[in-house]
């Protein structure tokens, strides 16, 4: 069981860094894109919260790799112990800086897009303007709803509810 855990773990990150460099390159190829337009790249809360969080990835897989997945005898068990405490706490970490990362790029795209209504008086009720919003903010509305509802559900799932749990 153990070793299946480990093997999907490992597989399920390998899949999030093709995403994320896939990603990051599509961004960094539509910034510089004469024909469209030159963009910055490190300008919104968006860019910089990805950076950290992509500079964090990179530590606990390196982290990750070189004490748990390459075999080494110089590794004391103590040592590793130490290590796996940071990596179970970076792991979510990271895991929920991508969903905001995720989240903040939403909204970065819905400012630009204009995915706001006129509104001529206080608009004190949830969804009296609802059908004023453009259908495709209604879509980026939805990812990021479905986003954050896999965060929580991811989370659930990762808790260790100790024996509460069992008894269940």
């Amino acid at each position: 069981d153990r070793p299946l855990r480990k093997s999907l773990h490992i597989v399920s990150w390998m899949v999030t860094t093709l995403c994320a460099v896939i990603g990051i390159l599509a961004v960094f190829k539509s910034h510089t894109d004469r024909v469209s337009g030159l963009f910055p790249n490190m300008w919104s809360m968006h860019s910089w919260i990805g950076a950290i969080v992509i500079v964090m990835y990179l530590v606990q897989f390196f982290m990750g790799m070189l004490t748990f997945a390459v075999p080494r005898q110089s590794l004391t068990p103590s040592y590793k112990a130490k290590v796996l405490l940071v990596h179970k706490y970076l792991g979510p970490f990271i895991y929920v800086g991508s969903g905001v990362t995720i989240m903040l790029g939403i909204m970065e795209q819905e400012t630009w897009t204009g995915c706001d209504y006129m509104v001529t008086e206080p608009d004190l009720t949830l969804f009296e303007h609802f059908n004023e919003i453009p259908y495709m903010c209604k879509v980026s509305h939805s990812i990021g709803i479905c986003v954050l509802a896999m965060m929580m559900c991811t989370s659930f799932v990762f808790h260790n509810f100790g024996d509460e749990r069992k008894d269940a």
